[in-house]
This record gives C-alpha cells, sequence and structure tokens, in this order.
C-alpha cells in the first residue's frame, strides 16, 4: 500500500519520512516501548557516527537530529525542518541581508561593512537560510584557515580570531564563524527557530572538513539563546578576542573543543549522555589514566634519560612528549633533592641514587667503584634509596 504523499519528503538518494511524521511515529514507539526506542536511537547514533567517520560526513545531520536537548539542537541539533533550508547567495541577497543585518545587529552600518565584502569577494563562504515562502530567514559566513580569502585577515572579527587559530591549531582543523544570525528573530533569539542550526550545519558541511576538532564561535551577549548554548556545548569565553562595535555593543568570541573525537564524536556522545550511557571509547584510544604508585616511580628513575618512556608515565603531566618527558623528570630529581639528610649515611644513598639513575653518564659498576662500596651493599642501598623517593613522591602527589 502506497504512502501518502504528504507523509513524504525528499531526501538524498530518495525519500523519507516528512519530519512532522517522523516526530509522530517516534514519540508513539517511546510511549509503548521506551526501553526499545533508547536502544534504537542508541544503535542509530553509533551506526550513523561510523559512516560519517569512515567518510560520508553528510550524514552527520541525521546523527545531529538525534540530540534532544534543546538547548544543543538550536546550534548544532536540530537540522530538519519542514519549513526552512539553505541555499547559496542570489543576487538581490546582499541587500536585503544588509537592511536586515543594520536593523538587528550589533555595530548596525560598521558590522555589516565587513560582512558584505564576502556576497561580493566570496560567496562560496557564505550560507544563507530561506523559508517556506523562499524568504532570506538567516545568514552564515564561516572559514577556515585554509580557505579563509585574503581579505579575511583585515576583518576586524576573522583577522585576529584566524590569527589566534593559526597560532595555536597548527593542523587547521577548525572553523571559524564571523557570523550565523537569525534574521527572523529578535536579538535575544528564538529557542525553537531551526534557522541557526540548519545554517551552522551546511557551514560544517562545506568547510571541506571531514570532522573539526575546533569552533570559534560569536556569541552576541544580548542573545539569551546563544548564551545558553554555549555553556551547554562547553564553549570558552576568551575575553582577549572579543570585538567591541562603536556603538558600545560587543561580540564575545567562545572557543570550543569539540574533543579527541571531533564534531562527530562530540555529537555522538551528546546522544549517548541523554541516553543515561557513558559513551564508548574508541578501540585505538589509549586506556583511561590511572593514579601513579611505587613501581612508576622507580621505573622512571630506571628511565630518566629516555624521553618517550619518561612520557608514558602516569607520572607525567602536560602535552607533548618533551613537555611530559619534563615534568617526571624535574618530579623525580627534585624529590632526590629533598628527600635525603645531612648524616653520613643520607648523604650516601644520595650519591648513589645520583650516580645510579641521575647522571646521564653513570652506571652502577661504575658508581659502586667510585663510591668505594661492594657490590652487594650499593644495590642494597639503591633500593632503599629508591623506595624513600617513591614515598615522598606518591605522598606529594596524594
Amino acid at each position: 500500500m502506497a504512502a501518502e504523499p504528504e507523509l513524504l519528503r525528499a531526501a538524498r538518494g530518495g525519500v523519507t519520512l516528512h519530519d512532522l511524521v517522523r516526530r509522530a511515529l517516534k514519540a508513539d514507539l517511546r510511549r509503548r516501548d521506551a526501553d526499545r526506542e533508547r536502544e534504537l536511537r542508541r544503535r542509530i547514533a553509533d551506526h550513523l557516527h561510523t559512516r560519517a567517520t569512515g567518510g560520508e560526513t553528510h550524514v552527520m545531520v541525521e546523527l545531529a537530529d538525534l540530540v534532544e536537548n534543546p538547548v544543543i539542537r538550536w546550534g548544532f541539533g536540530a537540522t530538519t525542518s519542514a519549513t526552512h533550508r539553505v541555499d547559496h547567495v542570489r543576487p538581490g541577497d546582499r541587500e536585503l541581508a544588509g537592511e536586515l543585518f543594520v536593523a538587528r545587529k550589533a555595530g548596525g552600518h560598521g558590522w555589516w561593512a565587513g560582512a558584505e565584502r564576502f556576497f561580493d569577494e566570496a560567496p562560496e563562504r557564505v550560507v544563507v537560510a530561506r523559508d517556506e515562502r523562499d524568504a532570506l530567514c538567516g545568514v552564515c559566513i564561516a572559514v577556515t584557515p585554509a580557505n579563509a580569502p585574503p581579505f579575511a585577515a583585515a576583518d576586524r572579527v576573522l583577522g585576529p580570531w584566524l590569527a589566534h587559530a593559526r597560532r595555536t591549531i597548527p593542523d587547521g582543523n577548525v572553523l571559524v564563524w564571523r557570523d550565523s544570525v537569525d534574521l527572523s528573530a529578535a536579538p535575544e533569539g528564538h529557542p525553537a527557530s531551526p534557522v541557526v542550526a540548519i545554517l551552522n550545519k551546511a557551514a560544517m558541511l562545506r568547510s571541506g572538513l571531514t570532522n573539526q576538532r575546533w569552533s570559534y564561535l560569536p556569541i552576541d551577549p544580548r542573545n539569551d539563546v546563544a548564551v545558553a548554548f554555549a555553556a551547554a556545548v562547553g564553549a570558552r569565553h576568551e575575553p582577549a578576542l572579543d570585538i567591541h562595535t562603536h556603538t558600545g555593543g560587543v561580540v564575545q568570541c567562545h572557543i570550543l573543543d569539540h574533543g579527541e573525537g571531533g564534531v562527530l564524536g562530540m555529537t555522538r556522545d551528546a546522544v549517548y549522555q541523554e541516553l543515561g550511557l557513558n559513551p564508548p571509547r574508541p578501540l585505538d584510544a589509549p586506556p583511561p589514566p590511572r593514579a601513579a604508585d611505587f613501581e612508576d616511580v622507580r621505573e622512571a628513575l630506571r628511565v630518566l634519560h629516555q624521553p618517550l618512556a619518561l612520557a608514558a608515565s602516569p607520572l607525567a603531566t602536560g602535552t607533548g612528549t618533551d613537555e611530559r618527558a619534563a615534568s617526571v623528570r624535574e618530579l623525580v630529581t627534585g624529590a632526590v633533592q629533598h628527600v635525603f639528610g645531612d648524616s653520613h649515611d643520607e648523604v650516601l644513598q644520595r650519591r648513589i641514587i645520583e650516580r645510579g639513575y641521575l647522571d646521564p653518564h653513570g652506571g652502577h659498576e661504575r658508581a659502586a667503584l667510585e663510591l668505594n662500596v661492594s657490590r652487594a651493599t650499593y644495590f642494597r642501598r639503591l633500593r632503599r634509596a629508591c623506595d624513600r623517593v617513591a614515598e615522598y613522591v606518591i605522598a606529594g602527589r596524594g
């Protein structure tokens, strides 16, 4: 029996249920069998995440639609709409967008002057949204360090934000938004509007990034919905990058780290969290960190001059091999200097551990000979000295 035409809508590669029908069916399933609905949502999230990370980037739209938190859906989630769609720039869009921008955006004409140039010289970096009457209702401008037009370096927003991104994110896996504006809503925003979400998802898909790690978000503090969204996704306000307008307004810069799994992993994890489940750990992810113990300190002493081994130690802090290795080396050598006293026996133990482990040109046989102790005495005192250092380090970390 054929479905009624109005129950279907066009989709990539065919047709799918109309959004209203789909929501009704989901609500009915949840009412009749909530556990089954939760399990289906989890399996669908896993399936879509696997496809998206495998190269089918476009399915991030369907993955995002599984998120139910209305605050997150406003900005990154709600991507299907029966009334709105995204489009490329058309003739006349620049003039109309300018009128709408000036009427609602902080900074008025001064702000639009920078955005207008993208319509003229880089329309491929502009996404527009239209409603069911084909009227312009939203504008988004977003770039990456790789696809930003040359004039972006002089832009009052993108100039400093791109410079910061290039310094701090050298691999370029970042999308920097200049604007993402719902021109159909008041400045304080409308939580039920799908405009910002469909603009942002389209910008991601057009960015050329397959799974972005970072986002620079322009947040208008007058927009309560935008402020709540930034907080909900864990974006960090960077006051030094805020843009102040000539009329006393401000557009805040919020930097969002989507995590090691990128925006795709963040979205999948949001679904898991709503289901009350722990997000799955990637098969190739390192095991979760464990608390350091005495043996870790002894091992650090043994490999004190091997940066890779030191960097892998549970004692390490920081990022990168050099920084992590240096943190362990500083911790251990500092303990050696503080744990021993001034008596002859204490000084001997310190010299044994220094010659045996801290001295890069040392060696146990040579150390025993130079310190004029038997081999058995040397190793017995070395074990005691290592235990003392381990106790000191672990107690300090407790």
